[in-house]
Parts: structure tokens; C-alpha cells; sequence
């Protein structure tokens, strides 16, 4: 399958087979691209808990200050850069406590 087959069938049903071990692939790419070039933020990075929910108020990402929560339909929309600032930007959240 290529990349736009797996987020059409994510923004389908994102829980089933392919689609969701798509979704996990880019949380880790994501996670091991941070620490390349974020590395002053490595345990913040490699510690977080990032969990796809698709009930989010918005649809889009947020935190509850300890796990980051991603809409798998939106992430799925998201380019590569786009996906590493929505992680980077909700762990920075957790980091400076706000």
C-alpha cells in the first residue's frame, strides 16, 4: 500500500489492521525524528505517551499534561513536518507545564 491508500483507510476506520499499524509507524518515525533534532528535549521526547483518540473536542491533538492525544483522522491529513510540530508542540506543552 502506498501512503495516501493507508490515510484513506485511516480517515475510514482507523482501529482495523493496516490502517492503525500505518498510524503507530508515524508516531514512532515522529518520535525518532524529534530526538534527532530536538535532542536538548530526548527524555521528554522518548517518554511520552502519545495515544490516538478520535473523540477529541477539536479533532485535531491536545494533552492533559501527562499523555498527548492525536486524532488519528487529522494526523493522518498532516505532511511529515506538519506531524513532527503537532507532536513537538504538544510535548512542548507538558514541558513547560501550560
Amino acid at each position: 500500500m502506498k501512503e495516501n491508500d493507508y490515510k484513506k483507510v485511516v480517515i475510514a476506520n482507523f482501529k482495523k489492521g493496516e490502517a492503525y499499524k500505518w498510524v503507530l509507524i508515524q508516531i514512532y518515525d515522529v518520535k525518532r525524528k524529534m530526538l534527532a533534532k530536538y535532542p536538548r528535549f530526548g527524555s521528554e521526547i522518548a517518554v511520552a505517551n502519545i495515544e490516538f483518540k478520535d473523540n477529541l473536542r477539536y479533532h485535531t491533538a491536545a494533552t492533559d499534561g501527562k499523555n498527548v492525544y492525536v486524532d488519528p483522522n487529522y494526523f493522518a491529513t498532516l505532511s511529515e513536518n506538519d506531524r513532527l510540530f503537532t507532536i513537538a508542540h504538544e510535548i512542548m506543552h507538558i514541558k513547560f507545564k501550560h
